[in-house]
């Protein structure tokens, strides 16, 4: 199964320590990327509408980029 890396992106900058895991495919890494973004909005300090989670596979590909403003 592939690593999935989650970077949270503001307007100027990423996060330098994207966070991972391992999971089965595209769709579960989205549906995981929403989990972590109810949690950042829910402890505080993520709640600019401007971020985004950006969803990385194994090869630094792109696969999604998720508004926190949803």
């Amino acid at each position: 199964m592939p690593n999935y890396y989650f970077i949270v992106q503001w307007p100027d900058m990423r996060l330098s320590t994207p966070s991972w895991t391992i999971l089965p495919n595209d769709k579960a890494a989205i549906k995981y990327a929403h989990l972590i973004i109810r949690e950042l909005k829910r402890v505080g300090g993520h709640d600019d509408p401007r971020l985004t989670l950006l969803v990385q596979n194994s090869e630094g590909k792109t696969t999604s980029s998720i508004p926190f403003g949803r």
